[in-house]
């Protein structure tokens, strides 16, 4: 049976100064340089950086399929850098995880992929049938028990998977890219069983990305990796409301320039100069971007409207085109109503 569980702030994982240096042909390769990471029980934990940025490593050192050239990996009490190759294999049993490309056994049907982990188990043929029919429930596979992975959906695939990885109740799930090779419908589905899953299980979700669409979906805190180092850490809304480093304001910035392009304008996307708003009180925001859509010498778009996850304030981020004193009289004028306002991207 699934438990409900209730989440704090205790710590659950921890790297500290962890690093990874690949021996290669042409030298030295350092993919992570000292890491430290605490991240707590029951969190969606995203970490975020472009390809070659360390991502796929630093996943992989958490349950140890990769060891660390120095540092230490702690899951819950248990130092895994320090414990024997049968240890470590029973401890790889609390930690779940889901992959890019699904990594199913093709030979195999979808209750017989959910049912490869209790192999090494000495879990009972009834319970085992019944832990099986309660993770097909789960990921919303009904019906699909006897089909083979080639008769599935890209999305239903990622679903057995998931299922296989939750099969011996891990306290951890780790994503590697497990939304990359879905389409935007397929992926938002699949956040929102994430989501679901961590709420009703208090699971431990770690999830790699480059999309940043998906850290805000999902994820309550997040690290932006860049060159084998975490440039930037917090909870979600603060990192990318307020983006210090070059690569998280790009990130910010990629992420608003999507929404621009998708929203059916010709327009080229370097010309929008785009801005975040922020209130604690959205009928104010509202109050404004009446006002900004009512200048004669602007072009403007709502690009994305969205509360912040404590609920104290709305965020709103537009696309503004028009000369730059229209534009700079238009910002002047929401934040002497109190608003705070913040450029993410400037034309120039």
């Amino acid at each position: 049976m699934f438990c409900i569980f209730e989440s704090g702030e205790k710590e659950l994982i921890q790297l500290k100064n962890v690093e990874k240096i690949y021996q290669t042909e042409n030298g030295s390769v350092h993919a992570l340089n000292d890491v430290s990471l605490e991240i707590n029980e029951g969190e969606i934990f995203g970490i975020i950086g472009y390809s070659g940025a360390g991502k796929s490593t630093l996943i992989r050192l958490i349950n140890l399929l990769e060891k660390p050239t120095s540092g230490t990996i702690s899951i819950g009490d248990r130092q895994l850098t320090d414990l024997s190759d049968r240890q470590l294999r029973e401890e790889r049993r609390t930690i779940g995880m889901i992959f890019q490309h699904f990594n199913l056994l093709w030979s195999r049907t979808v209750a017989e992929n959910i049912a490869f982990p209790l192999e090494l188990t000495k879990i009972k043929k009834k319970q085992k049938e019944k832990r099986i029919a309660d993770l097909i429930r789960m990921v919303g596979l009904e019906g699909k028990e006897s089909a083979y992975p080639s008769q599935l959906s890209g999305g239903q695939k990622q679903r057995v998977g998931i299922a296989r990885a939750l099969a011996n109740n891990p306290r951890v799930l780790l994503c590697d890219e497990a939304t990359s090779a879905l389409d935007p419908k397929t992926t938002d589905s699949i956040l929102s069983l994430l989501l679901e899953i961590n709420k009703s299980l208090g699971l431990t979700i770690v999830l790699i990305t480059h999309e940043m669409s998906v850290i805000q979906k999902i994820c309550s805190k997040v690290a932006v990796l860049d060159k084998g180092k975490i440039v930037e850490e917090g909870a979600v809304n603060d990192v990318f409301a307020h983006p210090k480093q070059p690569i998280t304001q790009e990130f910010v910035g990629a992420h608003a320039a999507n929404k621009v392009k998708h929203s059916g304008d010709t327009l080229a996307i370097s010309d929008w100069t785009r801005v975040r708003i922020r209130s604690v009180d959205a009928r104010l925001i509202q109050r404004h971007l009446s006002s900004l859509f009512g200048r004669e010498h602007l072009l403007v778009r709502v690009l994305e409207t969205y509360a912040v996850q404590d609920g104290s304030a709305e965020e709103t981020i537009v696309a503004i085109q028009g000369p730059a004193e229209e534009i700079d009289s238009a910002l002047s004028g929401v934040k002497s109503d109190g608003l705070e306002t913040e450029v993410i991207h400037a034309y120039v």
